[in-house]
């Protein structure tokens, strides 16, 4: 179960693409009002580390925060742990001492797994979370913090065939031990499928095979954050797109707005509640192989009135199920639908449904 050791603990948001896009700056402000302190940014720029033009993101972080908030945005450097002198791990440690907003994006998620594993950096970055800091995590950065992570470059620029390597697992001291995908809607590819962070989705259901039957995948459409209040036990989804949680076989997906119980990530899935932007409950459903929320039929015989919000969502899941050819399952939820009065009605472009 999650921990609940440090009442204080902040805040970590993960972003699907576009984390220093204009369009993003909401987001960012958004994030940063939850800060009553006088805000201390940081930027760290490990995962880049390796690339020629690591200098050049860096001043394009300093230049984004300066531009749309104001404020004077300070560089963590650790390009690399074997090479870092004393100095230069001294001077990051400095920067993410009293750090309450700590931004690392884009570069290789691997390598960032590399440098930063084990290092004092990575132990300075949780220490600041325990205290309350916000740390936001973009694209190769959001994939490496996850428990597996995805070799992009490796897979989709070199021709490796689809595997997993070892990831922080940072959030496992919480009992969330996710894997992250963000560019989960990305279309880069035109012609060719750049879904599921550039993997398609051949390689992706190839990918799904090889993890722990208990993995849980949260998939961030590009523009697109996930913040999760580790406090509270709550994702919030913010942006453009969707985030979708994949589980082996349930896959459940929020807009922006949408409120849910992180229970959901936990090894064992617990339950899921689902809220709209009010914070009143949409739906509640388990995360067991099962789609259908715990509501059995009553002993005496009697029916049982079904919310409309927890039909709909399980016709969504229905519609996808179908779209990715798993019969099975819209077959198991049109029945239990059935067995609860629904009389399902599939269209040319929707399903439609109604109480019988």
């Amino acid at each position: 179960m999650a921990n609940d050791a440090h009442l204080s603990v902040g805040s970590v948001t993960l972003i699907g693409s576009g984390e220093m896009s204009p369009g993003m700056s909401k987001i960012h402000r958004s994030l940063m009002s939850a800060i009553k302190d006088p805000l201390k940014p940081v930027f760290i720029d490990t995962p880049a580390g390796f690339q020629p033009n690591v200098r050049q993101i860096s001043e394009k972080a300093v230049q984004y925060f300066k531009k749309h908030f104001g404020v004077n945005l300070t560089i963590a450097s650790f390009r690399s742990a074997s090479e870092a002198s004393e100095e230069e791990t001294r001077r990051a440690l400095a920067a993410l001492k009293d750090a309450n907003y700590i931004f690392a994006g884009p570069g290789s998620p691997t390598y960032a797994v590399r440098n930063w594993e084990n290092s004092l950096i990575i132990k300075a970055i949780r220490s600041r979370l325990s205290q309350g800091a916000h740390l936001v995590f973009a694209s190769a950065a959001s994939i490496a913090i996850g428990a597996f992570a995805l070799p992009v470059y490796e897979i989709y620029k070199v021709g490796d065939s689809p595997r997993w390597a070892n990831g922080l697992n940072f959030l496992e001291p919480f009992g969330y031990e996710p894997v992250i995908m963000p560019h989960w809607d990305n279309k880069e590819g035109g012609a060719h499928d750049t879904r599921f962070c550039y993997m398609g989705e051949a390689r992706f259901k190839r990918l799904e095979d090889q993890l722990p039957d208990d993995a849980c995948i949260i998939g961030i459409d590009e523009y697109t954050a996930l913040k999760m209040d580790l406090s509270q036990k709550q994702g919030m989804v913010m942006g453009a797109g969707k985030v979708t949680l994949k589980r082996r076989n349930t896959e459940i997906h929020f807009s922006a707005g949408e409120l849910f119980d992180l229970t959901y990530l936990e090894k064992n899935g617990g339950r899921i509640s689902i809220h709209n932007p009010e914070g009143t409950a949409r739906s509640s459903l388990n995360s067991s192989d099962s789609p259908f929320p715990e509501s059995p039929e009553p002993a005496d015989g009697s029916s049982i009135e079904i919310p409309r919000p927890v039909v709909d969502f399980l016709v969504q899941i229905r519609s996808q199920a179908r779209k990715e050819g798993k019969w099975g399952l819209a077959d198991e939820i049109r029945d239990k639908l059935t067995g609860w009065g629904v009389i399902l009605r599939d269209g040319p472009s929707e399903t439609t449904w109604e109480k019988g």
